[in-house]
């Protein structure tokens, strides 16, 4: 559990709580204190076992790796920077 995993617990928990300040004065549903009480406490925690079953599927996440394979590199066609000059001396 990192970092991220707690700021939704709490940053969900303050949404509810905010939601059940706006019901307070109104007469809401049920079902739309059911669902921000959902959202606040159970959604939280729906989302982490997601992202932890995902992350067992998904490779991990290599910043300073090259996105170029070694065959992507050679299909290219290479510009020797002689017949890069020549083109440009030709065109004027």
């Amino acid at each position: 559990m990192g970092l991220d995993y707690t700021l939704r617990l709490v940053g969900h928990f303050g949404v509810m709580l905010i939601l059940f300040s706006a019901f307070t004065g109104q007469r809401e549903p049920t079902a739309l204190w059911l669902a921000a009480a959902a959202q606040g406490v159970v959604w939280p925690h729906l989302a982490y076992l997601g992202a932890r079953s995902a992350a067992a599927v998904l490779p991990p996440y290599r910043p300073n790796t090259p996105f170029r394979t070694s065959t992507s590199r050679s299909s290219r066609p290479h510009i020797s920077s002689q017949s890069r000059s020549t083109s440009l001396s030709a065109s004027r």
